[in-house]
């Protein structure tokens, strides 16, 4: 090793030992990991999901089987992230049945919240964002755009409502949604209104 490499620490995740003052070449084996600090805790090297999530760079800290939230949904499609006013962190899971919510403020222990699942027509693609307290939920399975209420979104209550549905001019689908949020404005991708046409929603009442 020359004097000019750098030394950090490797990272084995099959058995989750950690071993210092390693070069970044020296640790390139298929369970190993290597991290620029001198010293790394073992837990960093611990792998939850097992090696069929091999990863380049990152550690996956945990993982949440989509059997585990309240309907059972086989599989999701997309994530959006929110912070509540307190600074806890949720993340936002696009299920076949419903809007999701899990709290991952603890990386390594996330929550389900299991009253705060937002149902609506079953579909592969949902897309959402989030506008001060609030979550605007919109799929390709129609039933206009969800509105939802985060302010019981932290514990101990860990409830999500639904305080409305958008579907003014016939509006029932739309591919993606997004967000403005120097503007207050809504876009809605893909609609289901005149072969694909953009709508613009104003949140100036967020709620309404």
């Amino acid at each position: 090793i020359s004097a000019e490499a750098v030394l950090g620490s490797c990272c084995n995740t099959q058995t989750e030992t950690c071993t210092d003052d390693v070069a970044e070449g020296d640790c390139g084996g298929l369970n190993e990991r290597w991290h620029g600090g001198l010293e790394c805790c073992e837990t960093e090297c611990r792998d939850p999901a097992g090696p069929e999530f091999d990863s380049l760079n990152m550690n996956l800290l945990s993982r949440v089987p989509m059997n585990q939230f309240p309907l059972g949904s086989g599989f999701a499609n997309d994530a959006w992230g929110y912070t509540s006013p307190r600074g806890y962190k949720f993340a936002i899971i696009g299920g076949f049945f419903e809007t999701l919510f899990v709290d991952i403020t603890d990386p390594r222990n996330p929550v389900v919240s299991p009253n705060a699942s937002i149902s609506g027509s079953p579909s592969s693609w949902r897309d959402f964002k989030t506008y001060g307290q609030y979550a605007y939920s919109v799929t390709e399975g129609g039933g206009g755009m969800h509105v939802i209420d985060l302010s019981q979104l932290e514990p101990p209550t860990r409830t999500a409502q639904l305080v409305g549905i958008f579907n003014e001019l016939g509006f029932d689908s739309a591919h993606t949604v997004t967000l403005n949020p120097d503007s207050g404005f809504l876009y809605l991708n893909s609609s289901n209104l005149g072969g694909g046409r953009l709508i613009a929603v104003d949140l100036a009442n967020p709620a309404n």
